[in-house]
């Protein structure tokens, strides 16, 4: 049962205590009009009339009190995320990143964790295809802002970064509530895609250390003679 509904029984059963202890205290009124002698010094029906005035007094005040809540003007207002962080659609975030949102009004701290703000990887193949990544959800009240914070598990609260180069989802869920009760009208979800880790160019002086070191290209050259072979003859020349 929610707040509201709760504050609208308790107001109804308050009427309904007030009136059935006005017709109690009517029946003993009539009564004692009707045997009184003597009443603060007045005859029996100007007693009467001197109790019904007390508690007829007390009676209004006590209608007052249980109507009070119901004729002030309640907050029907639902809250909604005014500001995420990355911004929707966002790509090269840090994987790093711990996703945010800012609501519109104050909400209820109990109601924000990590079943109504969720984080999840999306397949590539399959925007349906979602990963559920474990985290836990920090509320600060004066920002008005909820953080969520991957961690390596549900029970492991150590810090994680996200994979890089992967599409995210992050959802605040409607079961997120002010602090009168009134809940975000819908689920606000939102994606954004982690870095790529970037790769350099390979140099010719990588190049030739990955071949090893005074290797170099063969093309063009003989074979490398033997110790002591006698070089060919220069073309032209005849051999001595």
């Amino acid at each position: 049962m929610s707040d509201r509904t709760m504050r609208t029984a308790i107001t109804w059963l308050g009427i309904v205590a007030v009136a059935a202890l006005g017709c109690i205290f009517i029946i003993i009124i009539v009564i004692t009009a009707l045997t009184a002698k003597n009443y603060s010094g007045l005859a029996g029906p100007a007693a009467a009339l001197s109790v019904l005035a007390s508690i007829a007094s007390a009676a209004v005040g006590a209608l007052g009190g249980a109507l009070a809540p119901t004729l002030r003007t309640q907050d029907t207002t639902p809250p909604t995320v005014s500001q995420v962080n990355p911004k929707p659609e966002a790509t090269n975030v840090p994987a790093t990143v711990e996703p945010s949102a800012t609501f519109s009004k104050d909400v209820a701290p109990a109601t924000v964790n990590p079943t109504t703000f969720r984080l999840a990887s999306v397949a590539t193949d399959d925007a349906s295809n979602l990963t559920i990544i474990p985290g836990q959800v920090n509320y600060d009240a004066p920002s008005k802002t909820a953080t969520f914070i991957p961690t390596v598990s549900a029970t492991d609260t150590t810090k994680q970064p996200l994979a890089p180069g992967t599409k995210y989802q992050a959802t605040i869920t409607a079961g997120v509530q002010d602090q009168v009760g009134n809940a975000l009208g819908q689920d606000y979800p939102w994606t954004f895609t982690t870095a790529t880790p970037e790769t350099t160019g390979t140099t010719p002086g990588q190049a030739a250390e990955a071949l090893g070191a005074g290797t170099l290209p063969t093309e063009g050259r003989t074979s490398p003679r033997a110790e002591g072979e006698t070089p060919p003859p220069a073309a032209g020349r005849p051999a001595t």
